[in-house]
């Protein structure tokens, strides 16, 4: 499965490397909520954003994937019951 979404990233960014769409999914995926972690999911970002083009939305990947884990952080938060 890993290696079906590394083939998949790779084709897209040969096809389109700023799309930030791609990268946004991708670094999603990284995420604990699909199997993966917050640290991989923040490097994954900064990597993106530090080869990002002067203007990219991609500079702007480590944003949403702060966002995401608070989300998911703040989410199970949420349904605990004292």
């Amino acid at each position: 499965m890993e290696e079906d979404a590394q083939d998949m990233l790779a084709e897209g960014l040969r096809r389109a490397p700023d799309c930030y769409a791609l990268h946004r999914a991708y670094n999603d995926r990284l995420s604990a909520r699909w199997g993966g972690n917050h640290q991989g999911q923040l490097e994954h970002a900064r990597h993106v954003a530090s080869a990002a083009q002067n203007g990219s939305l991609a500079a702007a990947l480590p944003i949403n994937a702060l966002y995401f884990h608070l989300r998911i952080s703040c989410s199970s938060i949420r349904t605990r019951r004292p």
